[in-house]
């Protein structure tokens, strides 16, 4: 058996066509599955749920049915909070509210805000809003290590973004769980959650409030080792 994880694999609709089309190429059979379902079976879980930070974020797990049951990861656009695009995003946004309510020169003494224009070469909210709009979204992620810089340098928006970012992640698991998702360790993995220990301190804080029954395990196996041990099952192994 072939077993392939792919980024953004979302739908059972989207599963068939991406196993049709490589068993057309493959004499073996072939099983195609979300690249965060690669997760449990790389540490040796049969039961686990799943979470991704990285350039995106998602949350997922599978019931006893072996359905899949995912939260987020809708896009940077509309979502994938915690991602190292979204953390930017966010932190445009605070600050841009912080210029509204208490003026540009508040919001340009934040850490986070002054770091931005930086990397922007701007220096009015204004002009943020706008080269930060005319920006490629998934580009965004390169400027999330300056919320963590800030962060450390004191910036209450900073602060508020990872906050909001551990929270969300936190009840995105809580949600995966309470709607039949089996396990009760959370396999973590993606560059932001696993570079940044105080997003990993702060969801683990988030998850005694949301879903205390539940545990954050990071990755340390290359994810591959999932698909290894799938393809070795030739069978669906519960998540």
């Amino acid at each position: 058996m072939v077993v392939v994880g792919l980024h953004a694999l979302d739908t059972v609709e989207q599963r068939e066509i991406a196993a049709s089309a490589l068993a057309a190429h493959l004499p073996w059979p072939v099983r195609v599955v979300n690249d965060a379902e690669l997760l449990g079976p790389a540490v040796g879980l049969d039961h686990s749920l799943q979470l991704i930070v990285g350039t995106g974020a998602i949350a997922m797990g599978t019931g006893a049915d072996g359905e899949v049951i995912t939260a987020d990861g809708y896009g940077i656009l509309l979502a994938d909070y915690g991602s190292a695009p979204a953390l930017v995003r966010e932190a445009v946004r605070r600050g841009l509210r912080l210029a509204d309510d208490e003026g540009p020169a508040a919001a340009a003494a934040d850490p986070v805000v002054a770091l931005l224009y930086g990397a922007y070469r701007v220096d009015s909210p204004a002009d943020l809003a706008l080269a930060f709009s005319n920006d490629q979204p998934y580009d965004w992620g390169r400027h999330a290590p300056l919320i963590f810089d800030a962060l450390h340098r004191g910036s209450p928006v900073a602060n508020a973004v990872i906050d909001e970012a551990a929270g969300t992640l936190a009840r995105n698991l809580a949600a995966v769980r309470r709607r039949g998702a089996l396990g009760t360790v959370v396999v973590g993995a993606g560059g932001v959650l696993t570079a940044q220990p105080v997003l990993q301190d702060r969801l683990v804080e988030a998850l005694t409030a949301h879903a205390p029954d539940l545990t954050l395990r990071l990755l340390t196996a290359p994810p591959v080792d999932g698909a290894l041990a799938l393809a070795r099952a030739g069978t669906s192994v519960p998540n």
